[in-house]
């Protein structure tokens, strides 16, 4: 099986929209990273 590569677009302003919205994963992720999966809690 081959791994996929993504490219980002030419564009600037959805390269920085992006950019922001990985930011914003990544910290919620952080926020629940040691969560036990049983307490519950979205982290939608």
């Amino acid at each position: 099986m081959e791994a996929d590569i993504l490219t980002l677009p030419k564009d600037a302003d959805l390269v920085r929209k992006l950019k922001g919205k990985l930011l914003e994963y990544n910290q919620r992720v952080e926020a629940h990273k040691y969560q036990h999966p049983k307490m519950g809690g979205d982290i939608y």
